[in-house]
């Protein structure tokens, strides 16, 4: 892709948009009031994990605990994303609930609703767009 159409792609983003920032979970406790319901990415290590591939969709079904050195989050993802082992570095981007009821009745604490995991050479990328969703950035053409 040529600087050009990535300044395109760029200027073409919503206003309130922007290239994901790594948020340490200790900025995010600080203030879990104005945090709620907000985009963020994180980078650490999970300490706990539960995942399965679901036998009819094939997706993705992720819970654990991402602990970035400065605290600890509930992450949770439903879709087509990578496995993942413990002590893993990988980033989690999706919306922050200081509190939710998910739809087996079971309510979870500091938790992100993952959109996005990458692992490898995609964290920190700025493969991730946050804005009032979260989407891929324009990937360079080979």
């Amino acid at each position: 892709m040529t600087l050009a159409a990535v300044l395109l792609a760029v200027l073409a983003l919503p206003a309130s948009a922007a290239v994901e920032t790594i948020t340490p979970v200790a900025d995010i406790f600080r203030n879990r009031e104005r945090a709620n319901g907000r985009n963020f990415c994180v980078v650490g290590k999970p300490v706990e994990i539960d995942q399965r591939i679901g036998r009819v969709t094939g997706k993705h079904l992720f819970r654990g605990k991402l602990d970035d050195g400065t605290g600890q989050l509930q992450i949770f993802a439903f879709g087509r994303f990578p496995p993942v082992a413990l002590d893993e570095r990988i980033e989690v981007c999706g919306k922050y609930n200081r509190f939710k009821i998910h739809r087996n009745g079971v309510g979870y604490h500091d938790e992100i609703e993952a959109v996005a995991i990458l692992k490898g050479k995609g964290i920190a990328a700025g493969s991730v767009v946050i804005g009032e969703t979260i989407s891929a950035a324009p990937k360079p053409a080979p």
